[in-house]
């Protein structure tokens, strides 16, 4: 009864590890599109008046949509709508706040800064992810 005991407990460890890494996979993947949709933005804005600027923030969309697709359980459709999603969403957002350029820096910022941090967190593949598809 103690060894049955002890197997369901390190049983129970084990779902749990695995658990807490699908929960992980899953703020990664939201992160790696909420990320993403906000460089191609930023990439879209800097398009006319600064293309280096503007190629940059694509390689870094490509990047994290990578890490996105990377944990997409499908064809990829899941994300392709998402990312759709929140770049309308997005859009809404920076139309809702344009008029006030101060709340609208302010806005960008703290994504910015989440991304940065988001980013941190998973530099390795961050860096490895190929641009050049």
């Amino acid at each position: 009864m103690v060894g049955f005991g002890r197997l369901t407990g390190l049983g129970v460890l084990a779902l749990a590890a695995a658990s807490a890494a699908g929960a992980q996979d899953n703020d990664v993947y939201t992160s790696a599109i909420d990320c993403g949709v906000l460089h191609a933005f930023y990439s879209g804005a800097k398009q006319g008046e600064a293309p280096d600027e503007a190629k940059q923030h694509i390689e870094i969309a490509t990047r994290y949509f990578t890490l996105a697709f990377d944990r997409d359980p499908g064809s990829g459709e899941q994300t392709s709508t998402a990312i759709e999603t929140k770049t309308a969403a997005l859009i809404a957002k920076f139309e809702e706040l344009v008029s006030d350029a101060t709340t609208t820096r302010a806005y960008f910022n703290q994504r910015s800064e989440s991304c940065n941090a988001f980013k941190m967190t998973v530099i390795e593949e961050f860096e490895a992810a190929d641009v050049n598809q």
